[in-house]
């Protein structure tokens, strides 16, 4: 297929605890993912669930956040 994705944590979570992950491959011919959506994914909670999944899912890249974010907007 064609076209460019950028996703959030939710349907990445969705498809990789149903081994499915490989759909967005198939659907898009770029499917990236901000950093923090990376970091999200890696800590998995307690149970990792989807996890494995996603670490087979090489194809996705993982965007750097370019613009800071306003210090108002942080949660600290």
């Amino acid at each position: 297929m064609t076209g460019r994705l950028v996703s959030n944590t939710g349907p990445v979570i969705a498809l990789a605890l149903i081994d499915r992950i490989d759909i967005l491959q198939k659907l898009f011919q770029q499917v990236s993912i901000p950093d923090a959506v990376h970091k999200e994914l890696l800590e998995g909670g307690s149970s990792g669930h989807g996890l494995p999944s996603y670490n087979k899912a090489t194809w996705i890249q993982v965007l750097p956040l370019s613009i800071a974010l306003d210090p108002l907007l942080s949660f600290t």
